[in-house]
């Protein structure tokens, strides 16, 4: 699919997401039953720009599991997806590679400080609920603190990173770590760089090691 088949022009999104779809079943020929032949597991980024079957050629339908999230960083949800993707028998991973990248979203939350935190501010009141209530919430997340210590709580829970290859080796390690994670899976950190294309090799976590 080229990407003239699929260019969503908006107000009329939903209608290009149907059609570009349409064309896809026209020539969908690979109908299979559920499971992952090539027995990977993918944590990376939701990035635009990171398609796993174009960065590693003759990765194809049904051939690894794939999960994101922003940074493509290690949560408790990762490890929960991790663990089924392991232990349901359909599935069976037994290996994990975790992905980073250069020029990641997630490096530049940090500098959109301020904007997140009136956005959470605003969503937080459109929900209707009253002035105290959404103090108390606001007071939960940070919002009221100064902003050196929002910063520093926003900097928590979103967990931005200025060098990808020190968040895969912090992530590699939270995930052999994790009390989910069997100890003869192993894990491959890489960073792909977003200007060349290549995956650089950081570490690996070798299975029955912590």
């Amino acid at each position: 699919m080229t990407m003239e088949n699929f260019a969503p022009r908006s107000p009329n999104m939903l209608n290009d997401i149907i059609q570009a779809n349409s064309k896809y079943v026209e020539t969908f020929d690979k109908p299979m039953s559920l499971g992952a032949k090539k027995k990977l597991s993918i944590v990376t980024c939701m990035d635009s720009r990171l398609l796993i079957d174009k960065m590693l050629p003759g990765v194809d339908i049904g051939d690894v599991e794939i999960i994101r999230n922003a940074g493509g960083r290690v949560t408790l949800d990762v490890v929960r997806s991790l663990f089924v993707a392991q232990e349901v028998p359909e599935l069976s991973t037994r290996a994990v590679l975790l992905l980073h990248h250069t020029d990641c979203g997630a490096m530049a939350a940090m500098r959109h400080h301020d904007h997140l935190v009136g956005r959470m501010r605003q969503l937080l009141s459109e929900w209707g609920i009253t002035t105290w209530a959404v103090q108390a919430l606001a007071s939960a997340w940070g919002l009221l603190l100064p902003r050196f210590l929002r910063k520093k709580l926003l900097n928590t829970v979103m967990r931005p990173f200025a060098d990808p290859a020190a968040s895969v080796r912090e992530d590699v390690w939270l995930l052999r770590n994790a009390p989910l994670m069997p100890r003869d899976i192993p894990i491959y950190g890489m960073v792909y760089d977003v200007r060349t294309g290549r995956m650089h090799h950081v570490l690996t976590s070798q299975a029955g090691k912590a």
